[in-house]
């Protein structure tokens, strides 16, 4: 009897802080991430002198040379004579991964909101004994299928013709469908080959979607979902297909 092997869903691409997608992440997929600021700042460049008192910083090092310093203990004729020390310092990148323009000194990567495409928000295996992934894997899954859906939604020979992009993809072992909906979020379906009547799971599997959690007053819209009625209303749904 052909089987249904696994439901991911896929959440459209977003811009959200860490903190917020961190908050609402099951505990499994939070190794991923870290809780570092959103930027990191660095000091601000000390403003330079004007060159009026850079020229009375120089003319009053000329003036007191070796004043201050025993014959031990002399000071470089470089350093003496050097700019100014607000000059001598390098101005450095005020956010991680700016470019310093005089410089070229790059400040490092910069911690941006996290910007996810296609971020995996529900994963439900229904079959034992499939081959696991990691957290890891499930998450660059979802970011990879997420483009290649977007690119198969454009290469329509069609002039002017609107596509739905990639609906069901074939191997030797399973199948793997797509169903999108208005909203971009993508309901993920790994079958058997054999498993007939795919388009009708996929619906109904919306609408228990629709009806557990986005009808759900405390569901923050496309954070991972956890929810007993959901999960258990969609375990049934599998069980009658499946015998």
């Amino acid at each position: 009897m052909a089987q249904i092997f696994r439901l991911n869903l896929f959440r459209n691409s977003r811009h959200i802080s860490s903190q917020q997608f961190l908050r609402n992440i099951p505990s499994p997929f939070i190794s991923s991430y870290t809780t570092e600021p959103l930027f990191k700042l660095r000091p601000a460049p000390v403003p330079l002198a004007n060159p009026r008192e850079q020229k009375e910083f120089e003319e009053l090092v000329r003036k007191n040379h070796g004043s201050f310093t025993s014959v031990n203990v002399q000071m470089e004729e470089e350093e003496l004579t050097s700019a100014h020390p607000d000059l001598r310092q390098k101005p450095s990148p005020q956010f991680e991964g700016d470019k310093n323009p005089k410089t070229g000194e790059i400040g490092g990567p910069k911690q941006e909101p996290l910007i996810h495409a296609g971020g995996l928000i529900y994963q439900k295996d229904f079959v034992e004994g499939l081959n696991k992934l990691t957290s890891n894997e499930y998450l660059v899954l979802a970011g990879t299928f997420h483009g290649v859906h977007a690119i198969t939604s454009k290469i329509s020979p069609v002039r002017n013709a609107t596509s739905s992009g990639l609906e069901v993809l074939e191997a030797d072992t399973f199948k793997l469908y797509c169903y999108q909906t208005l909203t971009g979020t993508k309901f993920l379906i790994i079958a058997e080959p054999t498993h007939g009547n795919i388009d009708l799971l996929l619906r109904r599997t919306y609408d228990i979607y629709c009806d557990y959690v986005m009808k759900n007053p405390f569901y923050t819209p496309e954070m991972p979902i956890k929810s007993e009625l959901f999960d258990s209303n969609l375990a049934k749904l599998i069980k009658q297909v499946s015998s």
